[in-house]
């Protein structure tokens, strides 16, 4: 009997995610602080609540139309990495190079530094913190995360799922209530104050649709745990849909309650809109309760940072692009142990150097966060078409003829692969009536008898072992891939 290779009996990252992890990892990250922060400096820019709604929709579609392009590179490339697998592979190890460094130096951990110091800000509602208190309590905080994600994923998403659940439970009562309680004030709504913004009424409504863009952000990470996902092509599609979509419910809804409540300027003045909302309608336990449920929110979305920014980390170890060290899964836990450990490590400095009573100190990490996350937006989205020209699914449409035995109901348009004298794969419509079930696990693969060729009749019979393909129509037998009924059919050719 062979002996296993150093490669093969290396620990693996353990596949313990499910659909509702992947939900909770896009919401929990997404609902960190932004929709506590953002919607005060919204108001500041605009004059009325009208364009400020339209801004949260327009965002909310705008996310939506980004979260279809990441479910597009997450089924095509599920693997451990997420945004740092689909820019590498498309266009180099320099560019995955850039982006992972960047990540681990400013992107992701200064922001969760910031997290840290507001969870601790709110906290001082209950006790009262000096500074090196304050910054001793995030420093314990972020310490706490990291060892929670080094023992399990399955513990870290646990607690992921738990703080998912109790912040969007909050944010809905507190909607419920609002809307339902009469709290003996008027319906502010309809207030109007002139814009505070000093960038003109394009560059006001800009501005504003910036902030918009960043509390949105946190769906593009979903797929840096594709490789601890049980179903990655399944889930990280899913995710996308069903977490954006709950994401956008939850924003407009809150803002509508803000705005019921406080009105335009008073949601402006505040520099804690949330809280101010819960204490015009439920008194000194509506503090209390948004306190709460800000920092159940805050550290959600610092462990949900944790569950997929260190992926990133190993991954660009496990390329060579980072230090050895890091490309390493704990044997035990099965966790990317030391990128958790640098993670955490490298969070520090941000935490002691600015320091809670600094005000400017969480400004610098939101600004920076807002200003950079979304730069690798435009590379990922171009990385489905790049990957596409790199892999050869990408392919020109030419018209085919059928044969007396191809199913009827078929389309005579099929992909013809560009002749480059490679062996790659080309995506082929396929009819529903030219499957049947599978024997592998439910799946279901093609087997009624069809056949195509590119022009030149007669075609070449279609069946379970192979496809005969190229550019001008005859070539070799190729084995086929199991398929969904009805979808499209991914198929080996040479040319």
């Amino acid at each position: 009997m062979a002996e296993p290779t150093p490669e093969q009996s290396r620990p693996t990252l353990r596949k313990s995610l499910g659909l509702f992890d992947g939900i909770t990892i896009l919401v929990g990250i997404t609902i960190g602080a932004g929709i506590f922060s953002a919607p005060q400096i919204i108001a500041g820019f605009t004059g009325s609540f009208t364009p400020i709604l339209w801004l949260w929709i327009a965002g909310g579609a705008f996310i939506f139309i980004g979260g279809l392009v990441y479910a597009e590179l997450g089924s095509r490339m599920p693997d451990t990495g997420g945004e740092y697998m689909y820019i590498s592979r498309a266009f180099g190890p320099f560019a995955g190079f850039m982006f992972g460094w960047s990540q681990l130096f400013i992107i992701r951990t200064s922001p969760l530094a910031g997290l840290a110091i507001v969870t601790v800000n709110y906290f001082t509602y209950f006790v009262e913190l000096t500074r090196v208190e304050r910054i001793a309590a995030a420093l314990f905080i972020i310490l706490l995360l990291a060892i929670l994600n080094y023992i399990g994923v399955h513990r870290a998403g646990f607690y992921q799922r738990l703080t998912t659940v109790l912040k969007v439970a909050g944010l809905m009562l507190l909607v419920v209530l609002g809307f339902s309680l009469d709290y003996g004030g008027e319906n502010l709504l309809g207030t109007a104050a002139a814009p505070t913004g000093t960038l003109g009424p394009v560059g006001n409504i800009i501005a504003a649709a910036f902030m918009v863009v960043f509390a949105y952000m946190g769906f593009e990470r979903v797929g840096y745990s594709a490789g601890e996902m049980k179903d990655p092509r399944r889930t990280i599609p899913l995710t996308m849909f069903v977490g954006i979509t709950a994401i956008v419910v939850i924003y407009v809804l809150a803002n509508l309650l803000y705005h019921q409540t406080l009105g335009m300027e008073g949601v402006r003045t505040s520099s804690i809109v949330a809280s101010d909302t819960a204490v015009l309608l439920l008194g000194p336990l509506g503090a209390g309760f948004i306190a709460v449920t800000v920092m159940i929110s805050t550290t959600g979305s610092m462990n949900g940072t944790f569950m997929t920014a260190t992926r990133v980390y190993y991954a660009m170890a496990r390329d060579g692009l980072f230090f050895k060290w890091l490309d390493h899964i704990h044997p035990v836990y099965r966790t990317p142990s030391r990128a958790i450990i640098a993670h955490a490590v490298w969070d520090r400095p941000f935490c002691c150097s600015g320091g809670p009573s600094k005000p400017s100190w969480q400004g610098w990490c939101s600004r920076y966060s807002s200003s950079s996350g979304p730069i690798p937006w435009p590379c990922s989205g171009s990385a489905v078409w790049a990957s596409a020209r790199k892999t050869g699914t990408g392919c020109r449409c030419i018209r085919g003829r059928r044969s007396s035995s191809w199913p009827a109901s078929s389309s005579s348009l099929f992909c013809a692969p560009p002749s480059n004298g490679t062996t790659r794969s080309s995506t082929l419509p396929l009819s529903p009536r030219a499957c049947h079930s599978g024997s592998s696990g439910g799946r279901r693969g093609a087997s009624q008898a069809g056949s195509w060729h590119a022009g030149h009749p007669p075609a070449t019979p279609f069946n379970n072992h192979g496809f005969v393909v190229n550019a001008a129509g005859t070539g070799s037998v190729f084995p086929l891939r199991n398929c969904l009924c009805g979808v499209y059919l991914t198929v080996p050719y040479q040319v």
